[in-house]
C-alpha cells in the first residue's frame, strides 16, 4: 500500500524498546481496523519529549503492532516566542473547540482557571484527561511537533510570578478597556494571555492580575466577543 504521507502517531518513551515500537490501544483500532496498514507500510512515531521516529509495520498482532525505527531525529524546539493562555473555563464543548484550535494554531501553554463566573468552580468536577486527548486528536491532524501543555485548572489566585516566566508581556483581554490595544503592545520572548469567560472577570479580580502579577490590560474590539472568537482574534494578533 502506497501512502502519499506518513501518518503519524504520539507515543511515550515505555511503548519504544531497543528499536521497536509498540503501538497499542485506540491508535492500534485506528491503525489497524479504520486504515487498514499493513506489513511494510510506514508511519511516523513522535515522543512527547520532542523525537521524531520513521517506522516500519514489521508485525500485526491481536492487541498491538510492532513497528521497526528506520530512522530517528531530534526535533528542533526553537521558537521565535513562547505563548501561554490563561483562560476561565468557559462552557465545556466550547473549551474542547478552543483546544482544539489553539493547539493547530500552535500555542505552547494552556492554564484553565476558575473564577467567579467561571463555569466549574472545582477541580474535581475539571476532566483534564478529556482535553489532553481532544489536543492530541488535534496535533494528529495538524502535523504539529511539539504538543500543547494542558495544566490542571487552579484558582485565578493560586497564579504566581513563577507562572509567568521571563522575559514576558502579560495581557488581559478586557471590554472595558479604552485606551490600550492589543496591536499596539510591544511583544516580548514569552506572551502570557488572559482570558476570562463569558461573562468576563470581576473589578475585584481585575485588580488582583493588574497590581499584583503586572498584567496589562487590552481592548480587541469595540464589540463584546464570544471567548472563543476573543481567543482567536486575539492570536491571529500576537502570534
Amino acid at each position: 500500500m502506497i501512502k502519499n504521507k506518513l501518518k503519524i502517531f504520539f507515543i511515550t518513551e515505555k511503548n519504544i524498546t531497543d528499536n521497536i515500537i509498540l503501538i497499542d490501544g485506540q491508535d492500534f483500532i485506528h491503525l489497524s481496523k479504520v486504515l487498514r496498514y499493513k506489513v511494510g507500510d510506514k508511519i511516523i512515531c513522535k515522543t512527547f519529549t520532542g523525537f521524531s521516529h520513521q517506522c516500519e509495520i514489521e508485525k500485526i498482532n491481536q492487541k498491538n503492532i510492532s513497528c521497526k525505527i528506520l530512522t530517528s531525529q531530534k526535533i528542533s524546539q526553537e521558537k521565535k516566542n513562547y505563548t501561554k493562555i490563561f483562560l476561565c473555563i468557559p462552557r465545556l464543548e466550547i473549551l474542547s473547540s478552543i483546544v482544539m484550535k489553539i493547539t493547530e494554531l500552535g500555542v505552547d501553554e494552556l492554564q484553565c482557571i476558575f473564577s467567579e463566573r467561571s463555569y466549574l468552580k472545582k477541580s474535581s468536577k475539571f476532566n483534564l484527561e478529556r482535553f489532553k486527548k481532544i489536543s492530541l486528536e488535534s496535533l494528529k491532524q495538524c502535523g504539529r511537533d511539539i504538543p500543547l501543555l494542558i495544566k490542571p485548572a487552579i484558582h485565578l489566585t493560586s497564579i504566581t510570578k513563577k507562572d509567568l516566566g521571563n522575559n514576558n508581556v502579560n495581557l488581559l483581554l478586557w471590554e472595558c478597556e479604552q485606551k490600550n490595544k492589543i496591536e499596539q503592545i510591544k511583544l516580548k520572548n514569552r506572551i502570557n494571555l488572559f482570558i476570562g469567560s463569558e461573562g468576563g472577570i470581576s473589578q475585584q479580580e481585575k485588580s488582583f492580575l493588574t497590581e499584583k502579577l503586572n498584567f496589562q490590560s487590552v481592548s480587541l474590539s469595540q464589540n463584546i466577543l464570544r471567548v472563543e472568537t476573543a481567543v482567536l482574534f486575539s492570536l491571529s494578533k500576537i502570534l
